[in-house]
């Protein structure tokens, strides 16, 4: 027989439960695990191979494991905590189906503050989030191509195939808002090309200062009020 969590651990437990209900995950002890229950199924103490415990969650998206949380309670300093996470990360049983191994959705959590790595994110670091994601959006992530329907079950246990729009260029939504064509020289009519990105401020300044042009930001008029209306 399992032994009582202490008070403070379980009402952590309590606090990442509802946070995870809230986002949309199907929250689930392993003993009961029903993967047909949604599109995203939290399972909590799910265990992993010899020498890696269990993670205190499990997170399996479309029916493979994604990523796990681990809790802490509340007023737990969490840096330093993700060496659990990316054990259990990297523990799951060879028979388990996943997406990715080592699980790339990492969260560490109090039920109060959670942070969160992204290894499948090519400069991947620890960020603080205010709630959990979507499982939808961590779908979108594990295969771009798809988006995930709205509607549960899901078929076949992977979510509906669908185009992702594609994401617009600076230059595109320049000439689409304001019809501005940035790539058209109006000298010759003919068409530019991007050679390099300057993105640093030092070099955007020595080439402002070269061609003699402001490097100051400009400086904006100080607010004010709505006009009153005649009668006031």
């Amino acid at each position: 027989m399992r032994a009582p969590m202490p008070a403070p651990e379980a009402a952590a437990r309590r606090n990442i439960d509802a946070a995870l209900q809230s986002a949309g995950w199907h929250v689930q002890d392993f003993a009961e695990l029903n993967l047909s229950a949604g599109l995203g199924v939290a399972v909590r103490e799910f265990p992993l191979a010899r020498g890696h415990g269990k993670a205190d969650y499990a997170l399996y998206v479309a029916g493979k494991l994604a990523g796990v949380v681990e809790a802490k309670k509340e007023g737990t300093l969490l840096t330093g905590v993700e060496v659990e996470s990316e054990k259990y990360a990297s523990g799951v049983p060879s028979g388990i189906p996943a997406h990715v191994r080592p699980l790339p959705f990492l969260y560490e959590s109090t039920g109060v503050e959670t942070q969160f790595t992204n290894r499948l994110d090519p400069e991947s670091r620890r960020r603080r989030l205010f709630h959990f994601h979507k499982p939808e959006t961590l779908a979108e992530w594990l295969d771009p191509e798809q988006n995930p329907p709205p509607l549960l079950p899901l078929e076949n246990g992977k979510p509906a195939p669908r185009r992702r729009r594609r994401e617009e260029t600076f230059a595109e939504l320049l000439s689409r808002t304001f019809d501005f064509d940035v790539f058209a020289c109006v000298r010759c009519g003919g068409r530019r090309r991007v050679l390099a990105y300057v993105n640093k401020a030092g070099g955007v300044r020595t080439i402002l200062e070269h061609l003699g042009l402001p490097t100051a930001g400009v400086r904006l008029a100080p607010a004010r009020g709505p006009p009153q209306a005649a009668w006031c």
